[in-house]
């Protein structure tokens, strides 16, 4: 039996098979023998070339120079405990969180921001208007300083959320200020500030009755006839008004609401401005804009509600003048109202005060001339025989009185007038009479605790009283008798 050494002395294949093994060769021969020719070419084998190439795409690409060269030091603490962030990376990274604390410093919104916030302001304001007096006829130089406002009228949203700091902005005269660009020359700052005041104003800002006071009676700078009447003629702003309530849209925006509120407030406080609105047949206007609810009623409590509302008291505005009137006549304003007072419901008391103020001053007779023509009589007529609240009263013995008052002794309106007064056994009159009874009657108790608390008031007292007093007065029904 073979031992197991022969195992290991025989060869397990035959020996016709077997291949010379390749003797050992000495290293620094191998690398003679790859010497370089004078192109730069290897004189190895193919096999050679072919096998290095095979090296290089199993190391990869190249590194990029710059990262090549860069001398990366060793992780002392081994790669499982750096940060794996760059020196570049980290730096960027402190920069910015010196940033962030520097901002949050310097972002505190308190008194001493905001003074520096109205400082700047004013400047912007004052650089702007400046600029575009120097350089009218070249707008390219004063865009700058108007973009540089804008951003900055913008910026003042940021008090809706510090409502304490509401009377100190208007303190400041920054609410003047802001109010007054409503008569900028460029429409996009007044749209800026309308939207910054309906922010200011929104029903959600947490602010106090004080803050609110201080805030709106510096706003209400608007309302006062000197700043409206500039307002209104030395700006677009009326121009652009007219054509934004004219924006045909699918429903009321509140911007459109907004616009025909401004307009309201701005031809209820000047005149001249309600001349340049009629300029722009803006008459004509706004009766095709209040055609649309003769019959049909806005939504309750939207903004739609509240654009009809500003659409009527503008309406009512512009017929208080002779031009107004003149206008309201020649586009058959009365006829609309008719039709109004006949079918309508929420417009139908809008309609009767327009048609109040319309019929009333001494530029009137033209509208109640018209009255008596369209018929209008005894729709009036015929609203006063029938149970009404104190306003519709009021509004209707003012156009009786107006009718009176304007229309000539011997004209036919005037004898159609009083026909209807003697009709039916007189009882109109009646009516009148009985209407007169109960607002003396009203009135008496008024007068009387009225007088009792100037007895026992000084004078200086009492004058402080007597607008309240006078306020009791109407309520109880002053107006409708003295009528």
């Amino acid at each position: 039996m073979a031992s197991i050494d022969d195992f290991f002395k025989k060869p397990l294949l035959p020996s016709g098979q077997k291949r010379k093994s390749e003797p050992l060769r000495d290293p620094n021969e191998i690398y003679k023998s790859a010497k370089l020719d004078a192109n730069g070419d290897a004189r190895g084998s193919k096999n050679a070339a072919v096998e290095d190439a095979e090296d290089e795409d199993i190391a990869g690409p190249e590194l990029p120079p710059d990262l090549a060269e860069e001398d990366i030091p060793d992780d002392e603490e081994g790669r499982f405990f750096g940060s794996g962030v760059t020196r570049d990376t980290s730096s960027a990274l402190d920069f910015i969180e010196q940033q962030e604390k520097e901002g949050v410093q310097s972002g505190k919104i308190d008194a001493t921001w905001l003074r520096r916030t109205a400082l700047n302001f004013e400047k912007r304001i004052s650089k702007n208007a400046e600029l575009r007096a120097k350089f009218e006829d070249d707008p390219q130089k004063f865009m700058a300083s108007e973009a540089d406002l804008d951003v900055d009228i913008k910026g003042l949203s940021i008090l809706s959320e510090h409502p304490a700091l509401y009377p100190e902005f208007a303190e400041l005269g920054c609410a003047g200020s802001l109010v007054s660009l409503l008569a900028h020359e460029n429409t996009d700052i007044a749209i800026d500030v309308v939207q910054i005041l309906a922010e200011l104003t929104d029903e959600d800002v947490e602010a106090e009755e004080e803050q609110w006071e201080a805030l709106v009676n510096a706003m209400n700078l608007c309302s006062k006839s000197s700043i409206a009447e500039k307002i209104g003629q030395e700006s677009d702003i009326i121009p652009w008004l007219h054509s934004r309530i004219l924006k045909s849209e699918k429903s009321v925006s509140q911007n459109k609401q907004y616009a025909a509120e401004i307009l309201a407030i701005l031809l209820q406080s000047s005149t001249k401005t309600c001349e340049r609105f009629i300029g722009l047949d803006g008459v004509d206007a706004l009766l095709r804009l209040l055609s649309l609810y003769r019959k049909r009623d806005p939504e309750k409590d939207s903004d739609e509600e509240e654009y009809v509302e500003n659409l009527f008291d503008s309406m009512t505005c512009i017929v208080d003048g002779a031009a107004g009137k003149a206008k309201f006549v020649e586009a058959e304003g009365v006829e609309l109202l008719q039709i109004m007072l006949r079918e309508g419901k929420m417009s139908k008391l809008r309609a009767l005060r327009v048609l109040s103020h319309a019929v009333g001053g001494k530029d009137g007779i033209q509208v109640c001339e018209r009255l008596v023509e369209a018929g209008l009589l005894r729709t009036v007529f015929g609203m006063f025989m029938k149970k009404q609240d104190n306003q519709t009263i009021e509004h209707l013995l003012g156009i009786f009185a107006s009718l009176l008052r304007s229309l000539p002794g011997e004209s036919a309106g005037r004898i159609r007038t009083l026909a209807k007064f003697v009709e039916k056994d007189y009882e109109k009159v009646t009516r009148l009479v009985q209407l007169r009874r109960g607002y003396a009657s009203r009135l008496v108790p008024i007068d009387q605790s009225i007088a009792q608390e100037q007895e026992s008031l000084a004078k200086d007292e009492q004058d402080t009283m007597a607008a309240e007093w006078l306020s009791r007065r109407l309520d109880a029904g002053l107006v409708p008798l003295q009528v």
